[in-house]
């Protein structure tokens, strides 16, 4: 972790997981957590879309209060970054990231909600094609999303479902369309 190349650095973040399911989860808490949050935090932005990426595989190890302590402002600060590819990587796990967090929780976590919407929103809008990546991560995750903030939250991910299934690109459309049923049960 705090060997002078990235490289390393990436690659600890990449194999951090594999080693953490292998210890204890006392050992896991005092001494792989404090790795993996100073990787989150690391100036280099691969190091960081390596932690990005595994951050649900974090969240598995951890209980509830290490989620609402230490992984939500991580997860956080990874939707903040200023590098877009680390935003990106947040994206990309948000739906698997929300259903490992207690869905009792969705109310103390309207920021995240708002961080999905935002994106979907500004992605949309500036039509790049680097971006339809991105877009098509938002529409599989759009059920769980979904489900995670319950039917109450449809007004405000209406808009963005609308969005999605107009979008003429059918790798956005696709996702959407098999989770009519489950969409719909949800609402």
């Amino acid at each position: 972790v705090d060997d002078h190349s990235g490289n390393v650095r990436k690659e600890v973040a990449n194999q951090l997981y594999n080693i953490s399911k292998k210890v204890s989860k006392e050992i896991f808490k005092r001494r792989l957590l404090p790795v993996y949050k100073k990787l989150s935090k690391d100036t280099l932005w691969n190091v960081k879309k390596a932690a990005a990426e595994i951050l649900p595989k974090i969240t598995q190890l951890c209980d509830s209060e290490i989620i609402s302590r230490d992984i939500i402002p991580i997860f956080k600060s990874f939707a903040q970054d200023e590098k877009s590819v680390v935003k990106n990587a947040a994206v990309e796990v948000f739906g698997e990231f929300i259903s490992l967090i207690d869905k009792n929780d969705a109310g103390n976590f309207t920021e995240l909600l708002d961080f999905y919407v935002d994106t979907i929103q500004k992605l949309t809008t500036k039509g790049k094609e680097d971006d339809k990546i991105i877009i098509q991560k938002c529409a599989y995750n759009f059920p769980a999303v979904l489900l995670f903030f319950g039917k109450d939250s449809w007004e405000k991910l209406k808009p963005c479902f609308t969005l999605m299934a107009n979008d003429k690109d059918e790798k956005i459309k696709l996702p959407l369309a098999s989770s009519l049923g489950e969409i719909s049960n949800i609402i």
